[in-house]
């Protein structure tokens, strides 16, 4: 069975990947991991942070569309 990150999309809400960026952020400044896992982390979270970017743009171009839609200025 395919993972929804197998196929580029993220099932996560934005809030929920922000909370798991910050659980990796803590795990990696914590100093406890080994470097394997530590890449393996490193890796997860830019992930992360490329899904939280995707949807940040998705919504700004929702809210473009909306206010010019509604003709109002942003």
């Amino acid at each position: 069975m395919a993972s929804s990150h197998d196929n580029g999309q993220d099932e996560r809400s934005f809030e929920q990947a922000l909370d798991e960026l910050d659980t990796v952020v803590a795990e990696l400044e914590s100093g406890d991991l080994n470097l394997d896992r530590m890449l393996d982390r490193y890796e997860h979270g830019m992930k992360l942070v490329a899904a939280c970017q995707h949807q940040l743009q998705e919504a700004e171009l929702r809210v473009t569309q909306i206010a010019a839609e509604t003709g109002d200025p942003q």
